[in-house]
């Protein structure tokens, strides 16, 4: 049973050591942060969805039955 105690301390230690090794490297050596778009540009359109039965509106695809 102590033996188990001792494998477990140690394995949770490792576990923490390389959680703590991972972060700073990837703070170190990852991907460099991007700045969050400007105020009025989004990647998200504006407005309601196209109506498919106005002119010019996207087609329903057809079922082929």
């Amino acid at each position: 049973m102590p033996l188990l105690l001792l494998r477990a301390i140690i394995t949770g230690f490792g576990y923490k050591l390389g959680t703590e090794l991972g972060r700073y490297v990837v703070d170190r050596f990852g991907r460099k942060k991007v700045a969050p778009p400007a105020a009025g540009e989004s990647e998200m359109p504006e407005g309601m969805p196209a109506d498919p039965a106005a002119p010019g509106g996207p087609t329903p695809k057809e079922s082929a039955a």
